[in-house]
């Protein structure tokens, strides 16, 4: 809060740029939660194989170890407000190049092709890792002031950081799974939503499952319901845990594929006449030909060996056949159709770049 206060007493109109380790603060809680024992203080000994620091005291050896711990970013959105600043983006770190390419005619080189490979340290920053909260940085903008009223963060993958509840979907319909969620917590409102086959009969438990109902004790009790079939059965916490953390994992990188493929497919978009109010619309992978030219472009740019074959193929054919890439494309137009993350991802960011193009 200070810091926000300190920042408006300088700044009347402009932009607070807030890069660091951190969450919102439901994934703050949740984190303690599962860790009660855990402080909050991350400390890495600086000297290889001298662990005496770390293991003895926080403020013992200063200057030959690292302490860290993760911002709040509820607390710096909700301070901001309450000093004149609006939130404008919070995402993860990887957008910041991202939305560099996407004010150039450039094809974009992502930090990826250049390491190779996302089992790098490098390379890890672009993945989730729930049980890690030092995995990546997060990126908050603010803005304060009319001056630049008009920005924001093209093709970023917008987090939640206001949320009412971590069992309120924080993403678009479009999701069929969260991944800005602890990966229990989407594993059991996943299992709470599965059962609502019966729209008629269960339009209460919806209301529920989404997080909006009126007594917060009865939003809870679906939600309560599945974990303690899930608490009871013998071991099958642990195995849901690591089951599901793979697979928020696997999400993440599918993901960012993705969204390194929609970069290379803005390239393609840029009209020859940057007057054309058309040029957004101009090509589609319903043509052979554009998709086969985007197909070559990934692969000239190795993403099928950073990411593996089998894996390359299954996210960049589902693109195609959902036409996510397409800003005419059929993904949303279905309200009640889901679709993996990173289809919903790649189609948010297309639609950013041609409102780009529309705002000049």
């Amino acid at each position: 809060e200070e810091f926000m206060r300190a920042t408006a007493g300088l700044i009347d109109h402009g932009f607070a740029l807030t890069v660091d380790y951190g969450a919102d603060a439901d994934g703050l809680l949740w984190h303690h939660l599962i860790r009660p024992n855990y402080d909050g203080i991350h400390t890495m000994d600086a000297r290889t194989g001298l662990h005496e620091c770390t293991h003895t005291s926080h403020l013992q050896c200063p200057g030959l170890q690292d302490l860290t711990t993760s911002v709040d970013f509820t607390e710096v959105a909700e301070a901001g407000v309450e000093y004149g600043w609006k939130l404008k983006a919070y995402t993860h770190q990887w957008d910041l190049e991202r939305s560099y390419y996407a004010h150039t005619p450039e094809v974009a080189l992502h930090m990826l092709e250049r390491v190779g490979n996302t089992r790098t340290n490098l390379g890890v920053w672009y993945l989730r890792q729930e049980e890690d909260p030092w995995a990546f940085f997060k990126v908050m903008v603010q803005q304060r002031g009319d001056e630049g009223g008009m920005w924001f963060f093209p093709g970023a993958m917008q987090l939640p950081v206001f949320r009412r509840s971590l069992l309120e979907p924080a993403t678009h319909p479009c999701w069929d799974s969260d991944m800005t969620r602890p990966a229990l917590v989407d594993y059991l409102m996943r299992k709470v939503r599965d059962k609502l086959t019966d729209p008629a009969e269960n339009a209460a438990l919806a209301k529920q499952a989404e997080g909006v109902a009126s007594d917060p004790k009865a939003a809870l009790k679906p939600f309560l319901d599945e974990y303690m079939a899930l608490y009871t059965t013998p071991g099958a916490v642990g195995h849901v845990m690591m089951s599901e953390s793979d697979k928020q994992r696997q999400m993440h990188q599918d993901v960012v594929l993705a969204l390194m493929v929609a970069d290379y497919w803005r390239s393609l978009m840029i009209p020859d006449d940057p007057t054309d109010p058309h040029g957004c619309l101009r090509i589609s992978t319903r043509d052979e030909g554009a998709a086969r030219a985007l197909r070559v472009t990934a692969l000239n740019r190795r993403l099928d060996r950073i990411f593996g074959q089998e894996h390359f193929d299954r996210v960049f054919d589902e693109l195609v056949a959902a036409q996510a890439l397409d800003a005419h494309g059929s993904v949303f137009k279905d309200s009640q159709k889901r679709y993996p993350t990173y289809v919903c991802a790649a189609h948010q960011a297309i639609q950013d770049y041609c409102n780009m193009q529309d705002l000049g």
